[in-house]
């Protein structure tokens, strides 16, 4: 075989493999997200950590086709610093039959913040090592108290702060902690740094001049990364001589009905305020306040003046009260010697005599299981109703009548259909008074559903918490994570049967203050279904502090002792630091303040301070300030329920989860970059090659014509003819939408079809005429016409998969690439009409017609539509599903919630 011969098989080897790699490599990277390893690993908990406390977190080790669990696998945990370092190990351990372990390791007191947590899994199926960021970190929690809430220009405000950890109520001993004070109108008016006691507290003192701003001045502590904030207010007042107090015959009032009532006037030291003038207004508020009653009177011996008037006939109603309203009394009394106090109050007026609320157990609607709705019905003012009602569920049609208790409350048992719960209460007492309202509870689509209900709100370190768990599907895994102060402490698994599980929790003395209850289930997508409640446990070593003063009685001036004794729940004395206050009770008639609020502010999280749900005193601070008598099992009931109630609102739908990954979620998305860079440096490079391949077609045939002396006049001819084809094809289009539009389908058809006949005769007669001819230049271009049809396909499809985005100059280079290539043809079909050769340039003649259209559907559809999109494949989930619309919800469901929420909405 001659060198001309070898040279030409090499060539043609060399496309060959050039393509066939191409067509592999596309290949490989397409199935790549699908060929990897099916070892899963996920791993659940929280990305702050406490130095020296214990914290758990979990791990679940499964194969990633069907979610099978990997019983067995091996676990270690590390904890590596950030920047790098030795790691630790904190724990090993092995897989349960569940693919579960419930890792639990002591955090390193002393080591850098920035820490690096490593798992490391190994299983039949594979390894994974998941590396996530952690803080260690202690935070604090500052309670900033002062002497009294009311102060004079020129007075001393003391102020006290007591700085514990936030996680385990230890003292923060020996920190810096700033004070600062700005005044009524935003100035910083007083700066220090303290250090604070073994016992965690700081005092200081500000002097306030004689001549300041007035207004309130907030106060400002501030340790480390936390800070504390406190309001008191400071203006030039006169301790009342004297108290009023208003009292009416109801508590509550209906518009237009007659209030009657008394006034008492009494001074501190205990005598009435006898013949005292009296002016008392009646007022409501609505954009301003607008006066309804006036009356004038003066106080009998005993400092008493008796009162009556009718109420308006309306009175505006707001949403903070529930659509009732107040009705405002305001008193002011003038004593002999000219002094005037005044004395306010507020009477709750409503249209209905019941008020009605409800909250469900879990917040929102959990489908599939039992929920509960707390029902709570009670009169305006407060006091409990009991009342018969009556539940009507919109979407299921049904009716459930139950009776409010003693202390107004019920419990309404009911199985949701779905996530979205309308239903109307209706209330009627003994007296015949009712009251109608409507609800509407919206949760989440799930495959499953997942309920977690404590037996009670408020537990004591030393009780057991009896926890049950219902879920929609019958058999199965069941998570339980307890996270206290943004750190999980404790994880375990539960079986689940016929639909149920209990666990039982024994709160020992780490287990104090708010605890989250996280219930979950990894479902077999890999999202996560889950209910969280919250649940206060107090501790059970409370200090006992008695006060004994040194005399009953005190005279101005004179020195006052007092004996204070601090014991322990044995019985025992406690060292401990006191903090005291000694004002002058007339202070509290102009601004109250709390002094048991410590305890809940280091126990509770503040959503539990204020919950938005609360009845008749019953919230969570009065189940833990005031415990229920043992032996009233009905008002412990109504209490338990009630803080349960309370719990509810306060419970945060976010995930619990601050640290959550999945291994072969992140080994999809690492695939998927590959993928995307794969595609991206094909499409650059074959698109490189189309704008190569026509330019060496007009080079090879420039040189055959060029032989015949006829290059430029052939060129001419060729390019004469390129236009006329193309202003042809784009009248023929312009044709067949406008005149000819009728028949566009079948002429279309036609058209496609003759084209097509004309290419493939034309492209067989010229490679017959390049191997009779031993024409090798015309072989070679021929041969290009598969590299760039191959090229093409591919860069349509690369195009598709990965971010190639040419711009405007570099998509008309490629459009007159692609007119070079038929160009090609009509210059060689020239050169052989100059020959002569009648067969072969009509045959070139014909390859080039069918050229020009191609050329031009070949740059509309993928330089256009496919590159510039720059479009992702339809991706596989993990459960090898089609890929969903959104979160946890296909595109089929998102009808479905559309059609559910429309029909909620004006319910039958």
């Amino acid at each position: 075989m001659s060198r001309k011969a070898w040279l030409g098989v090499s060539i043609a080897l060399g496309i060959v493999v050039l393509v066939g790699g191409l067509i592999g490599l596309t290949f490989y990277y397409e199935n790549l997200p699908e060929n990897l390893s099916q070892h899963e690993t996920i791993v659940l908990g929280q990305r702050r950590l406490v130095p020296g406390s214990t914290a758990a977190l979990r791990v679940v080790v499964r194969d990633s086709r069907d979610a099978a669990p990997l019983p067995n696998a091996k676990v270690v945990v590390r904890l590596r610093p950030a920047d790098g370092g030795r790691a630790k190990v904190l724990f090993k351990g092995t897989t349960d039959a569940a693919g579960n372990v419930d890792v639990s390791f002591a955090v390193p007191e002393d080591a850098d913040p920035n820490q690096m947590l490593v798992v490391e899994t190994k299983s039949a199926l594979g390894s994974d090592t998941l590396e996530q960021p952690v803080t260690l970190e202690r935070d604090f929690r500052i309670l900033l108290t002062t002497d009294k809430p009311l102060y004079q220009p020129g007075q001393m405000i003391h102020i006290r702060t007591l700085a514990l950890g936030a996680f385990d109520l230890r003292p923060a001993a020996g920190q810096p902690l700033d004070v600062t004070v700005a005044d009524g109108k935003g100035n910083t008016v007083f700066r220090k740094t303290l250090t604070t006691s073994d016992f965690g507290v700081a005092a200081v003192d500000f002097q306030l001049a004689d001549e300041v701003n007035t207004g309130p001045y907030k106060l400002t502590a501030t340790l480390g990364n936390t800070s504390s904030e406190k309001t008191v207010t400071v203006e030039h007042y006169v301790l009342p001589k004297f108290d009023v107090q208003l009292t009416t015959g109801r508590t509550y009032y209906r518009p237009g009905d007659r209030v009657e009532g008394t006034l008492t006037a009494r001074y501190f030291f205990g005598k009435d305020v006898a013949g005292g003038a009296v002016k008392l207004e009646g007022y409501t508020f609505d954009f301003e306040r607008v006066v309804a009653v006036t009356l004038e009177g003066t106080t009998d011996e005993t400092g008493a003046f008796d009162f009556s008037f009718d109420l308006p006939d309306y009175i505006a109603g707001s949403e903070l009260e529930d659509g009732g309203a107040r009705f405002y009394i305001e008193a002011a009394v003038t004593d002999k010697a000219e002094h005037t106090e005044v004395g306010r109050l507020s009477l709750p007026v409503a249209q209905s005599a019941l008020v009605l609320d409800a909250v469900l157990e879990g917040g929102q609607p959990r489908p599939g299981v039992e929920n509960i709705l707390y029902v709570m019905a009670s009169y305006p003012d407060g006091t409990p109703a009991e009342a018969t009602l009556s539940v009507d569920f919109y979407t299921t049609g049904e009716r459930a009548t139950v009776q409010t208790g003693k202390y107004g409350l019920a419990e309404v048992r009911f199985t949701p259909t779905d996530p979205y719960v309308p239903l109307s209460i209706e209330a009627r007492d003994a007296t015949g008074a009712t009251a109608r309202r409507e609800f509407y509870y919206e949760g989440q689509w799930s495959e499953e559903t997942v309920l977690l209900r404590p037996d009670a709100p408020v537990y004591r370190v030393g009780d057991t918490l009896t926890l049950h768990i219902l879920t929609s599907a019958q058999r199965g895994t069941v998570y339980l994570d307890i996270v206290r102060e943004g750190q999980t402490v404790s994880t375990r698994a539960v079986d689940v049967a016929d639909g149920r599980a209990e666990v039982a929790v024994d709160l020992t003395p780490d287990l104090y203050g708010t605890l989250e209850l996280h219930a979950y289930k990894i479902l077999r997508s890999g999202s996560i279904t889950r209910d969280t409640r919250l649940v206060v446990v107090d501790a059970a070593d409370d200090l006992a502090v008695a006060l004994t003063p040194g005399a009953d009685t005190y005279r101005p001036g004179a020195d006052a002792a007092l004996d204070v004794q601090v014991n322990g729940a044995d019985g025992a004395g406690v060292h401990a630091a006191v903090g005291l206050a000694v004002v002058d009770e007339s202070v509290f008639a102009l601004a109250e303040q709390d002094p048991g609020f410590a305890k809940l502010y280091f126990m509770l999280e503040a959503a539990l301070l204020q919950p938005k749900y609360e009845l008749h005193g019953f919230g969570i601070p009065e189940l833990i300030m005031e415990p229920s008598p043992v032996d009233d099992p009905v008002l412990r009931e109504a209490q338990a329920d009630a803080g349960k109630a309370a719990l509810a609102s306060a419970v945060e739908q976010a995930s619990p989860f601050s640290l959550e990954a999945n291994s072969h979620e992140q080994a999809m998305q690492r695939a998927y970059k590959r993928q995307a860079r794969f595609y991206t440096t094909l499409a650059t490079g074959l698109y490189g090659l189309f704008l190569a391949v026509p330019l060496a077609a007009i080079v090879l045939s420039g040189l055959a014509v060029w032989k015949e002396s006829r290059f430029w006049v052939g060129l001419g001819l060729a390019f004469g003819a390129l236009i006329v084809l193309a202003l042809v094809v784009a009248g023929l289009l312009w044709l067949m939408d406008g005149v000819l539009w009728r028949w566009a389908e079948e002429i279309a058809l036609l058209l496609i079809g003759a084209l097509g006949l004309v290419g493939i005769v034309s492209l067989i007669s010229l490679i017959v005429v390049a191997i009779r001819r031993r024409d090798g230049k015309l072989g070679a271009l021929l041969a290009l016409l598969p590299v760039v049809s191959v090229a093409g396909v591919l860069l349509a499809f690369a195009g598709e998969r990965g971010d190639f985005y040419p711009g405007e100059m570099v998509l008309l280079l490629g459009g007159v690439a692609l007119a070079l290539l038929p160009l090609a043809f009509l210059l060689r079909g020239a050169g052989f009409a100059f020959e002569r050769r009648a067969f072969p340039a009509s045959a070139a003649l014909g390859l080039g017609v069918f050229l020009v259209v191609g050329a031009l559907g070949l740059f509309a559809i993928p330089m256009v539509g496919g590159m510039g999109g720059g479009m992702a494949p339809m991706r596989q989930n993990l459960a090898g599903e089609e890929a969903w619309a959104g979160e946890g919800m296909p595109v089929e469901k998102l009808v479905e919630v559309e059609t559910l929420a429309f029909d909620a909405a004006a319910p039958a």
